[in-house]
């Protein structure tokens, strides 16, 4: 029996580590188990100040152990922001996460039929 939904506890950024000082350029790692054809992933980082936009970072695409890297961007120095990964199987919302206007300016909510998955880690720009 299959679920729809990737477990969690299996799902999770491995680096930078919580509570890390990145730089503004960081490749951001991490591990997950396969994906289902239909299901897209990305990596988000949301400010915890400024608006709290969130910035999509790129799709996850996980290699033949679970490992992936997504190449982020932590913007402006001294924030702290969250950053976590998100699921759809939406390809209309696939294309929001993956449009550049939205990794440039930032979206303020998630688009239709995309939650979050596994754990929030909080980075702070150095």
């Amino acid at each position: 029996l299959t679920t729809p939904t990737l477990p969690t506890t299996t799902t999770q950024i491995t680096s930078p580590r919580p509570g890390a000082r990145v730089g503004q350029k960081v490749a951001v790692a991490g591990v997950m188990p396969a994906l289902h054809p239909d299901q897209y992933v990305f990596l988000c980082i949301q400010s915890q100040a400024f608006g709290r936009l969130i910035y999509p970072q790129g799709l996850v695409m996980p290699n033949g152990t679970g490992h992936w890297t997504v190449e982020s961007i932590y913007a402006t120095p001294g924030y702290q922001y969250d950053t976590f990964l998100v699921t759809t199987t939406n390809p209309a919302s696939a294309a929001i996460l993956r449009d550049p206007q939205s990794r440039k300016y930032g979206m303020r909510s998630l688009p239709p039929g995309t939650a979050p998955l596994g754990p929030v880690i909080v980075v702070t720009r150095e």
